[in-house]
This record gives C-alpha cells, sequence and structure tokens, in this order.
C-alpha cells in the first residue's frame, strides 16, 4: 500500500504545482506595460535629470514596455522601452522616465491595449489569440453612457481644451484615434442625458468618427450642455453657427495667448477682426475672449479688443439698398462694380459708413479694391463704397476718398484724378497731404497742368501754411482750441498736416493751428509731432561733415591691438582699414600678419609712428574719434553716415560703446543731437544725458520742465534715434523715461538715474525679451535716416 500512497501523494503535490508553473510562465509571457501620464515627456539616456535627452514623448497616454526601475536623485525612474514618437521611424529604443509622469497600466487597460484596442502609439502593436490566431474581438468597458440619445440634426459643439482625446469607444479605455485642440468645432451625433466625466459624445471631426468626453464639450447655444439646439452648418471647421461674436483689437502688437494670461503664441494687429468661439471668460481682473485668428486659436485680452458687430451682411442690391439673402458666412458684392480704386498711402482705414463710422479694417498702400455706385460726400470729402475680400464678413465698408485714386482691375491708373471734380489749376496752392502717408502729385502726363488733388476747395484764396507736422504717434487728439479742450477726432501716427503761424503755448504745453481735411482747423500737442517737408521726409538739421574738424569729434577709448589679438575690435579695425582702402579682402576678428601690414600702411599714410600696433593714437585717427574728456561737449553737430542696425548681442556694439563712452545721439522725429554717457546695461545699453543741456533737449520733446516729469502718460513711448560711433552710424530706440535713482552717476544733468538705449534684439530690464515697440522703432529710424541706409 505504501507505494501507491506515495505514488498518489506525487499526483497530488504534481496537480497543485503545474498550473502554477504554466501561470507563472504565462505571466512572464505578458510584457509589464506602463504609460506616460503628462503631454511632453522627457525620455533620457540615464536615471539623471542631467542625462542626455533621447526623445519627447509628445502626448500623454503613450504606452511603452517597463524594462526594471531604479531610485536616483530622490526620483523613481523607470527603464521603459518606447517605439519611436518620430514620424516614420518604427524602430523601439530603451530609455529613463522620471516616475512623477508615468504609470503601469491596470490589468484591464493592459488586456485592451494588448487586444489593440489601447492605441496609444503611433503604430499599435498587434496581437493575436495565441490558440486560434486571429485578434480578439474586445469587449467594450462598461460606462454609463447607456442614456446617450441621437442629437438633431446640425448639433455642433466646442471643444473646450486642448489635447482632448477623440476615442474608439464611450470610455477611456478605447483607443485614442487622434486628439483635438480648444476651439475645434465638431458635429454631435449623440448625446448624453447627464453630464460627468464618465459620459461621452459621439461626434463626427471632419470624416472622423469618434467619443469625446462630455466634459471637454460645449455646445454653443446651449451653456448647460444638456438640450442643445439645432444649427444650420454641420461643418468641421469654425462658422458663423459655432461663433458666439466678434472683437476688434484696438491696438498693436496684442498677444494671442494658448491660455488666459498664459503662453503667447503670436502678435497680431491693430483693427483686425477676429471670431470669438466662446463666451469670453475673467482671469485677473480681465475679461478674455477665445477666437479664430488664421490657423491659430488664443486668448485676447479684454483691453485689447472691443466687441464688434460681424454678423454675416445681407448682400447689398445694385442700387445699395440692402435685400435680404441666404444665410451665409462669405457675402459678396451682388452688383457690378462702378469701378476699381488703389489705396495711394499704408494703413487706409476701412469703415462700416461714411465718415466717422467704426473702423473694420485696414488696408496698406497698392491695394486694389472694387468700388460700387456714386461716392458719398460728407463735408467735402468723397466716400467710395468697396468690397474688400479680406474683411468680406462686414459686406461693404467705405474708403475716404482722398487717400485713393481710380484704377483698373489691374491696378493701372490711366487716368490722374480720383474723382469727377476738375478744380481749376492753381499752382501756387500748396495741395495738404492727408492720411498716413501723403499722396504725392501724380506725375503719369507729361503735362505741365497741375493735377486734380483732393484739396478742400471751400474758399478761392486758402491760406498759406507756415509748414507741415507730422504725427509721431497713434491715436493723438486733434483738439477745437489750444490746451485740453473738446477733442475734434483721433490721428493716426504719420499723419502729414499744414500748420499756420506758431506754436502758442497754452497750460505749459505748445499747441499747433493745423488743417484736416475732415474736421477742419484744430490744435495738436506739440509733443506729439514735429516739423517735416510736405512729403513727410524730415527736415534734416545735421550736416554731413562738422566745419571745425575736430569741434564735433567722438569720445571713445580703445584697448591696444597688435599680432595675435582676436574679437570683434579687430573686427571693427579691419573693416574700416577695408573701408578707407588701406587692406583688401574680407574682415576678419584675427589680427594677423595681413592686418599688422594694412595697420603700418596706414600709420606711414597719416605721418604716425609705424610699427603695426593699433593703439590709442592709431585708432583715434583711424575712426576720427578723440579720447574721453577730449570733446566739445557743446558741439551738437553730427556727422551721420548711412545707417545701418546692429545686434546687440553678436554684432559688437558693446564693445564699441564700452561703458563710460560719450556718443552722440540724434533723435529722428525732431532732428535733435544730445550727448549720451554709458552708464552699464547687459541687455542693453543704460545711458544717461551728459549735460543739463542735453536733459533739456529730451524734456522739451514732451514739454515738460523736469526730468521727473517724463514718467507721465505716453511719455514711455519709443524714440527713433542714430548713433555715430567712428566713421559708423546705427539705427536704435530710446525709452527715455529716467530709472534706477540709486545708480545716478553725473550730479549736474538734472536728471535722476537713467535712460534705456536699445538696439536690434536687446532686451527689457524686467521682462528679458525683445521688446517688439523698440524693434518697430529701430526700423523707423534705420529707414528714416537723414543720409540714406544700408
Amino acid at each position: 500500500m505504501r507505494p501507491y500512497r506515495r505514488l498518489l501523494s506525487i499526483i497530488l503535490v504534481l496537480a497543485m504545482v503545474l498550473p502554477l508553473v504554466f501561470s507563472v510562465s504565462a505571466l512572464a509571457d505578458t510584457p509589464d506595460l506602463g504609460k506616460t501620464n503628462k503631454e511632453k515627456v522627457n525620455v533620457r539616456v540615464g536615471a539623471s535629470s542631467d542625462a542626455k535627452l533621447l526623445f519627447q514623448i509628445p502626448q500623454a497616454g503613450y504606452v511603452g514596455k517597463i524594462l526594471d526601475e531604479k531610485d536616483a536623485e530622490g526620483i523613481h525612474w523607470y527603464h521603459v522601452e518606447f517605439q519611436s514618437p518620430e514620424e516614420g521611424n518604427d524602430r523601439y529604443y530603451p530609455g529613463y522616465v522620471n516616475g512623477d509622469f508615468f504609470v503601469r497600466l491596470t490589468e484591464e487597460e493592459a488586456k485592451y491595449y494588448k487586444q489593440g484596442q489601447y492605441v496609444a502609439t503611433p503604430t499599435p502593436i498587434p496581437s493575436t489569440d495565441p490558440d486560434t490566431g486571429e485578434t480578439p474581438t474586445p469587449t467594450p468597458v462598461p460606462t454609463d453612457n447607456s442614456g446617450n440619445v441621437d442629437a438633431p440634426d446640425g448639433t455642433v459643439g466646442v471643444v473646450t481644451n486642448s489635447g482632448v482625446n477623440l476615442r474608439k469607444g464611450p470610455s477611456t479605455s478605447f483607443g485614442v484615434i487622434t486628439q483635438l485642440n480648444r476651439g475645434d468645432v465638431v458635429t454631435v451625433l449623440t448625446m448624453p442625458t447627464t453630464i460627468s466625466d464618465k459620459t461621452f459624445y459621439f461626434v463626427r471631426f471632419g470624416e472622423t468618427e469618434g467619443f469625446i468626453m462630455a466634459t471637454f464639450l460645449r455646445l454653443p447655444n446651449d451653456p448647460n450642455n444638456y438640450t442643445p439646439t439645432p444649427v444650420n452648418t454641420p461643418t468641421p471647421t469654425p462658422t458663423p453657427a459655432g461663433v458666439v461674436g466678434y472683437v476688434m483689437t484696438i491696438k498693436g502688437g496684442v498677444n494671442l495667448r494658448q491660455t488666459p494670461d498664459g503662453t503667447v503664441i503670436t502678435q497680431v494687429g491693430r483693427y483686425i477682426t477676429f471670431p470669438v468661439l466662446l463666451q469670453p471668460i475673467m482671469k485677473n481682473g480681465y475679461k478674455w475672449y477665445f477666437v479664430q485668428a488664421g490657423e491659430n486659436k488664443g486668448y485676447l485680452r479684454g483691453d485689447c479688443v472691443k466687441e464688434v458687430s460681424g454678423d454675416p451682411t445681407p448682400t447689398p442690391g445694385p442700387t445699395g439698398t440692402p435685400t435680404q439673402a441666404p444665410v451665409t458666412p462669405t457675402p459678396t458684392p451682388a452688383a457690378e462694380p462702378t469701378g476699381y480704386v488703389k489705396t495711394t498711402a499704408d494703413g487706409v482705414n476701412l469703415r462700416d459708413k461714411p465718415g466717422n463710422g467704426d473702423v473694420k479694417g485696414r488696408v496698406n498702400k497698392g491695394t486694389v479694391m472694387p468700388y460700387f455706385g456714386e461716392p458719398t460726400t460728407i463735408k467735402g470729402i468723397k466716400w467710395y463704397k468697396v468690397y474688400v475680400e479680406q474683411y468680406k464678413q462686414f459686406g461693404y465698408l467705405y474708403v475716404h476718398g482722398n487717400f485713393v485714386v481710380p484704377c483698373d482691375p489691374g491696378g493701372n491708373t490711366p487716368t490722374p484724378a480720383p474723382t469727377g471734380n476738375t478744380p481749376t489749376p492753381t499752382p501756387t496752392v500748396t495741395p495738404t497731404p492727408t492720411g498716413v502717408t501723403p499722396t504725392p502729385t501724380p506725375t503719369a502726363t507729361p503735362t505741365p497742368t497741375p493735377t486734380a488733388t483732393p484739396t478742400p476747395t471751400a474758399t478761392s484764396s486758402p491760406e498759406e501754411p507756415t509748414g507741415y507736422l507730422k504725427t509721431t504717434a497713434g491715436g493723438v487728439n486733434l483738439r477745437k482750441y489750444a490746451g485740453y479742450s473738446d477733442v475734434l477726432g483721433q490721428l493716426n501716427r504719420d499723419v502729414v498736416l499744414p500748420y499756420y503761424g506758431e506754436a502758442v503755448t497754452k497750460n505749459n504745453v505748445e499747441w499747433y493751428r493745423v488743417k484736416h481735411p475732415t474736421y477742419g482747423y484744430g490744435y495738436l500737442h506739440a509733443s506729439y509731432v514735429v516739423k517735416c517737408n510736405p512729403d513727410g521726409t524730415p527736415i534734416v538739421s545735421p550736416t554731413p561733415s562738422p566745419i571745425n574738424p575736430d569741434a564735433g569729434k567722438t569720445e571713445a577709448s580703445y584697448s591696444t591691438l597688435r599680432l595675435g589679438s582676436t574679437g570683434n575690435a579687430v573686427l571693427n579695425l579691419t573693416k574700416e582699414l577695408i573701408n578707407q582702402g588701406f587692406m583688401t579682402g574680407t574682415a576678419t576678428n584675427k589680427y594677423n600678419s595681413t592686418v599688422e601690414k594694412a595697420v603700418e600702411a596706414f600709420q606711414r599714410a597719416k605721418g604716425l609712428s609705424v610699427d603695426g600696433i593699433a593703439g590709442s593714437a592709431t585708432q583715434h585717427k583711424l575712426f576720427n574719434t578723440v579720447p574721453i574728456g577730449g570733446g566739445d561737449i557743446d558741439n551738437r553737430t553730427m556727422t551721420i553716415y548711412i545707417a545701418e542696425k546692429i545686434d546687440w548681442y553678436t554684432g559688437g556694439i558693446q564693445e564699441l560703446w564700452k561703458r563710460g563712452d560719450n556718443y552722440k545721439v540724434y533723435d529722428v522725429y525732431t532732428g535733435d543731437v544730445w550727448w549720451a554717457h554709458r552708464w552699464a546695461g547687459g541687455n542693453h545699453a543704460d545711458v544717461e544725458p551728459l549735460t543739463a543741456a542735453d536733459t533739456k533737449i529730451i524734456c522739451n520733446w514732451f514739454g515738460v520742465s523736469d526730468a521727473s516729469q517724463i514718467n507721465a502718460t505716453d511719455h514711455w513711448m519709443r524714440r527713433p534715434s542714430l548713433v555715430t560711433i567712428g566713421s559708423r552710424t546705427f539705427a536704435c530706440s530710446l525709452y527715455p523715461v529716467p530709472h534706477n535713482p540709486e545708480g545716478d552717476t553725473i550730479a549736474n544733468n538734472n536728471m535722476v538715474g537713467q535712460i534705456c538705449l536699445h538696439f536690434t534684439n536687446s532686451k527689457t530690464h524686467d521682462s528679458k525679451r525683445v521688446d517688439t515697440y523698440h524693434q518697430e522703432a529701430i526700423q523707423y529710424a534705420w529707414e528714416h535716416a537723414p543720409n540714406g541706409h544700408k
């Protein structure tokens, strides 16, 4: 009996052990899987935050095979094998992932992933049943989505977050088909009766159908998301049916942000209208509008925009009387145009009605537009009713007749006069420049008879202007009387107007009497205008070269350069040697034998000691400068060469204008020249006016008597400027508000602290970012340099 008992015991033990063995074997065949739990997860070659980056996983839910785990630097790391996220690369790579951003798949998730349903990678790993060789059909995870009902035809919804998953089934266990972004519009096919993170809408996006979690979709016509109202346009892109309104920017350089007060996507210009896709929200005391801006969607801050009517305009009939047309997001003219006009200036306003209508957009010089019917005349100004494809959502708009000329559809101008009025030729009458840029007198016809120019004809003998002024800012008030009186209208930047008589002083401010073609006579604050020629070009006060060769020389200091020296100082030296004909070839930053021979040649020609070493005396002679303190600070005659732009970090300007050096700065708006002393500045030049006379020049720009008064409304505006160093002139931009009183170094210049001078790509103190407005001012200075630019 004992042998039988022993055999029975063995059989029982095997019966218990074998299933465990096979179970362990089967478990060993199942890989340990995990997934990323956020976007943009770094995969590194080692278990360290400083380890080299292998690649970055762009989305949450990206699955990989766990190879190992370890703790390092106080972080739990997973050693994971991922399929490369790069498009077209199907290879697998092992790397380390921070455990805060990676979690293991649950048994249910692993099951569906193995069956090919939990699709997180671009190329799902196929799986087959080991017994049948066929791909098993997944069993959807039960959800409380059974109460879904069919949505009314045409129901659309707007996605409320970025990176929202469109899934194969109504549960997070189902695979991701694609990801949708905030503002994407989808057609709703079925909808849940209750809203939670467990319920899903069944939607169509383009040609793709799938499920989206109910908490990430809002039906524009139903703020509670329960009973949506059908709409007529079930398209996958924003249409008027999915638009809740329109806003227009009222400032330039407005930031379009990913989230309210979040990362900047891009900047948009002034007077541009955008469709609003969601109801505005409040954050940090501001209202934020989520808009469609070209290919981008993002938020605009409420103080930078105003709400406008942007609903599709009924299509006008041939007589100009609106007739109701079918609802369409793109109205087009129903009548043949009367003719075509072309703009003669940049930034011409398009208004929703003639006269002082709301500005709906702006067009640049040379824009050809069809016009309809006869122009409407208001206060002697003709307004053309035009249609512009770019602003088609507004239908017909109106353009000021002084800023356009008639043309054919191709933009050719066979006739010089923009209207049917033919004024009597009066050669002695100076035309009144209007608009952003004055319209030059047409010269297409070789006849000496003056061409018709849109000028006021109310009086037979117009008053002769004393000169011309150009506005230096946008939104400048034209007032009825000198002083802070009633506002007749606001002018854009670079508007040229004639002025009459000398400026009068009111409220300690000088005011110029000007004449505007629309508003008539009025007064402009002297701080926001500069005198100019009739065509808007600056009146150049500096002469190309000083009368006394030594009177206005720039002060500078130089380090000695010799054979073996390197750097930007050598580069600038060789550029000037080439410029003056003492060296041939390409400028270099290495002081080699060729440079040494060129310096010897220069020294020999100028009567200097010939040693091939570029010491202080040699460089002062080469760059036409004098040592620090050796210049005539009372002389403000400035030599201006062909202007150039120079990068603050890579162009060598910091070495050219060293700390402690003095140079003259030319204000492009006024033609004033003042001495600037560079105190410091790492991201830009922090400078101080050298003398009290220099500070007075700056104060005069703003009509103030003391530098402390400069920090007032609108005085922060950037000043396009030029600085000459040696034989080179550079475009720059001045921020004239004094700051940092603790760093004041010049006691008797009547300014406490410094002011900022920016060059190309220099950055501000606070944001450490390149300032758009400084770069625009640099561009303006470069374009308007008296002796041209290169």
